[in-house]
C-alpha cells in the first residue's frame, strides 16, 4: 500500500505545469461595491491628473471596478459619480502591488481589503458545495462507516482552509494567472487529501481511496470553477 501511495504522489509531482513567459500584469486597484446600480461611475485619478476608467464586472450582489496602473505612481484618488453628484476619495497609500478596497456608497467609506462578513459567507457557500459533491461521490464509492465520513470532513476542512486563503489574497478576476495558480493549489490539495485519506481511512483498500480522491477533486474543481464565474470570492 505504501508503495502505491508513493507512486501516486510522485505522479502528482510530475504533472506538467504550463508556464506563461509573458510579462506580469501591471499594478492594480480593485474597488468592490455591494449592490451598485448602473448610474454609479468610478474613475481612478493619479497625482498627475491622469484618469483611469478601468473595467466593471458583475458577480451576484457585487460590482468590481478594476484599474491597472503604471509603476512609480503611488498617490491616487477615486472620483465617485452618482446621480449627478461627484465625490473625491483619497486612496490610502499601502504600496502593495495588487490593492483591494471595499466602498460603501451610502457613507462613502473606503475599507482596505474585502469585508469580513462577505468573505466568510461566500467561503461557507463554496465549502458546502464542495462537501456535498465530494460526499455524494464518497457514498457512490461504497463508503458507509461513520468514521470514514468524519475523517472525510476533517480532511476537507483543512484543504478548504488552504483554498479559502488562496482565494482571499487574489485579485477578483478569472485571469490566466489566477487560473494557473488555482490549478496549482488544487494539485497541492489533491496531494494532501490523497496522503491523509490513504493513511487514515481504512474502510476500503488504499487504491479505491486514492481513486475516490482523484475523481472527487476533479468533479469539485470543475463545479467550483463554474461557481467562481458567478459568485464573489
Amino acid at each position: 500500500m505504501r508503495k502505491f501511495v508513493a507512486v501516486f504522489l510522485l505522479f502528482l509531482c510530475l504533472l506538467p505545469v504550463v508556464a506563461d513567459a509573458n510579462a506580469a500584469e501591471p499594478p492594480s486597484y480593485v474597488i468592490i461595491v455591494p449592490w451598485a446600480d448602473d448610474r454609479l461611475s468610478i474613475t481612478l485619478e493619479d497625482s498627475t491628473g491622469r484618469e483611469y476608467l478601468g473595467e466593471r464586472n458583475e458577480k451576484f450582489s457585487e460590482s468590481y471596478y478594476l484599474y491597472y496602473t503604471p509603476n512609480g505612481v503611488t498617490q491616487y484618488e477615486l472620483l465617485v459619480k452618482h446621480e449627478g453628484v461627484e465625490n473625491r476619495l483619497p486612496l490610502p497609500r499601502y504600496g502593495t502591488y495588487n490593492n483591494i478596497f471595499s466602498l460603501d456608497t451610502d457613507t462613502l467609506t473606503l475599507t482596505q481589503g474585502k469585508m469580513p462578513f462577505r468573505t466568510i459567507f461566500f467561503t461557507v457557500v463554496r465549502a458546502a458545495a464542495t462537501l456535498f459533491i465530494e460526499g455524494a461521490i464518497l457514498y457512490l464509492f461504497g463508503y458507509r462507516k461513520r468514521i470514514s465520513y468524519l475523517l472525510f470532513l476533517l480532511i476537507n476542512l483543512i484543504t478548504q482552509g488552504i483554498l479559502a486563503w488562496y482565494l482571499h489574497v487574489q485579485v477578483l478576476d478569472l485571469s490566466y494567472g489566477f487560473t494557473i495558480g488555482l490549478i496549482l493549489t488544487e494539485i497541492i490539495i489533491l496531494a494532501i487529501e490523497a496522503l491523509f485519506f490513504s493513511m487514515f481511512v481504512k474502510e476500503h483498500r488504499a487504491a479505491r481511496g486514492l481513486l475516490f480522491v482523484l475523481v472527487a477533486n476533479i468533479a469539485s474543481f470543475v463545479a467550483g470553477y463554474m461557481l467562481l464565474r458567478h459568485l464573489p470570492f
